[in-house]
């Protein structure tokens, strides 16, 4: 004898989906709801209207020096690549070898171009040498900020060692 059920089942597409606390079933299964999400644009990093921003570089990027000779003189410019007028405070060079001369601290106006010392020395090797170049904001007045900001440009200088690798051969090289 057959036993009849309290109510008739339900067809497969007809169960209602119930959502509850981000989660739903799905027949048996425990689904999670995700809602949709939101990411905030990311900060651009190209100098924007009000920031100061220096480039410098080396007249000469690359130069070749025989050993025991001093380099050539090499003229370093600076050019204010931002919107604001900022401060040149120092220019410096880390290598020993290296000095810099005739840097006067000074204003650069946005787009201006202006020398801002030379850099010269007697390598004993090969190396890179890097300048330094510290500059700062200006205030509503004109007046250079306490804050400062650096950039740096490289010169890479060879040395070239004129004396012979191998000694010459006291004998002569027979014919072939």
């Amino acid at each position: 004898m057959s036993t009849p059920a309290a109510r008739p089942p339900l067809p497969a597409h007809a169960r209602p989906l119930r959502a509850a606390l981000g989660t739903t079933f799905v027949g048996s299964t425990l689904i999670a709801v995700v809602t949709p999400a939101y990411a905030a644009p990311s900060p651009s990093y190209e100098p924007t209207v009000g920031t100061p921003s220096v480039a410098i570089a080396f007249q000469h990027p690359a130069s070749k020096v025989d050993l025991g000779s001093d380099a050539p003189s090499n003229p370093v410019t600076a050019v204010n690549t931002g919107d604001l007028a900022v401060c040149l405070v120092d220019l410096a060079v880390a290598a020993p070898e290296f000095r810099v001369s005739g840097f006067e601290p000074q204003r650069l106006a946005p787009g201006e171009r202006l020398p801002a010392g030379v850099v010269d020395g007697a390598p004993r090797e090969s190396l890179d040498v890097v300048a330094v170049l510290t500059y700062a904001g200006t205030d509503d007045q004109g007046e250079c900020v306490a804050q400062t900001d650096a950039v740096t440009g490289t010169w890479s200088v060879t040395v070239i060692d004129p004396r012979p690798t191998d000694p010459p051969s006291p004998d002569p090289t027979s014919p072939p």
